[in-house]
């Protein structure tokens, strides 16, 4: 089932995992990653995080803390989950929300 492939996707255990209703049973998962070690100096779109109507978004990093530059996909600074019922609205949903997420690393 989905929820099983999302709790072994993202690698960690997750107590809110979101419950899509049947009929918008599309859903993606994207993982941001660092492009630079560094310390986070800032999060735009950290008001997004948790869970919503149609996505739920997570940060593994916070303001101060270090990350390396990956070396597996295991080194990710969040994730985003998108659900719709239709393909072209949930890409366009996605999108929408990737455009307001950056991670500043310096």
């Amino acid at each position: 089932p989905l929820e099983l492939y999302l709790k072994s996707a993202v690698g960690e255990e997750i107590f809110d995992i979101p419950t899509i209703p049947k009929d918008q049973n599309i859903a993606t998962l994207i993982f941001f990653y660092p492009e630079n070690a560094g310390t986070v100096k800032s999060i735009e779109g950290l008001e997004l995080e948790g869970m919503h109507n149609d996505y739920y978004f997570k940060t593994t990093y916070h303001i101060g803390e270090h990350v390396a530059k990956p070396e597996s996909g295991n080194q990710r600074l969040a994730y985003l989950i998108c659900w719709n019922k239709d393909r072209d609205a949930l890409k366009e949903r996605q999108e929408e929300i990737k455009s307001q997420i950056k991670f500043v690393i310096e």
